[in-house]
Formats: structure tokens, C-alpha cells, sequence
């Protein structure tokens, strides 16, 4: 007989439905206070998604979760901590991608669910709320600095 291995209980913040939920929520924020980098995250992304091979180019809500899946289980570059954009200069879809977001996090926490609990883990670590280091995430990656694989 097999002994039973022990049960630890994950914390509630750490359960990757709940993370989807703040990181939804923070994402929400960005696009209504930050719509400059929602904007040029989108932009980024879509200039990926040209590129064969790489995550961005999976069709629909695919290539956005994959992206996610890689880019929330990293580390922000901390030469940008506390570097935030201001202004209402973001283009007029950014309402339309955070619906396609939002469907990429729910795809997450089934397929990925470890990059959620990364992306926890390292929000903690890091000490910044969870729209300042989803900032610093989506900014990283709209600078070119992640994700290219030559």
C-alpha cells in the first residue's frame, strides 16, 4: 500500500482562479488609468503575432494566453520599478483587447495555472501592488525585452 501523500493547503491568494480574478481587475485599472501602455502592449503583440513561431502567433485567444502564460511567470526588470505612464493617450480598442484578455486569463487558469501562482509569488516578493507589477510586466514586454527566441 501506497502511503497517502500529506495535504497542504494552498493559500486562498495563491489559488490561480483568484489570481486570474486580481490580475483582471488590475488589468481593468491599467486601461482606464494607464490606457498608454494597454495600448502599446496590444500594439507589441500584434506586431508578434506576424512573427511564425512564437506564442503571439497561435490564432485567437491562443496566442494571447500563451504569451501570458510566459510573460506572468517572470520577473520584471527592476530598473523600471515605480516607472508609471500617465494620460489618456492609449487608442480607442483597449475596452475591446480587455475583453480578449480577460478570456486569455480564464484559458490560463486551466491550461497554465502555474504561471498564475508564479506571477503571485513573485507580486509578493516584489512588495508593489498587483497593477504595479502587471505595469511592469506588460511594459517589459511592450519595450521588445522578452519572449524573442534568437
Amino acid at each position: 500500500m501506497v502511503a497517502p501523500r500529506p495535504y497542504f493547503p494552498i493559500n486562498p491568494e495563491m489559488m490561480p482562479g483568484n489570481v486570474s480574478k486580481e490580475i483582471r481587475v488590475a488589468f481593468q485599472e491599467l486601461t482606464a488609468k494607464n490606457p498608454l501602455l494597454v495600448t502599446r502592449f496590444k500594439q507589441t503583440f500584434h506586431e508578434r503575432r506576424a512573427i511564425p513561431g512564437e506564442p503571439e502567433a497561435k490564432a485567437g485567444i491562443d496566442g494571447l494566453s500563451e504569451t501570458l502564460a510566459g510573460l506572468l511567470g517572470m520577473f520584471p526588470d527592476e530598473s523600471r520599478n515605480g516607472v508609471e505612464e500617465k494620460g489618456d493617450n492609449g487608442d480607442s480598442t483597449v475596452t475591446t483587447f480587455a475583453g480578449e484578455f480577460s478570456a486569455a486569463l480564464d484559458k490560463l487558469v486551466i491550461e497554465h495555472p502555474t504561471a498564475l501562482i508564479l506571477f503571485k509569488k513573485h507580486q509578493q516578493e516584489d512588495s508593489r501592488s498587483t497593477r504595479e507589477f502587471l505595469a511592469a510586466l506588460l511594459r517589459m514586454y511592450a519595450e521588445h525585452e522578452v519572449g524573442y527566441s534568437y
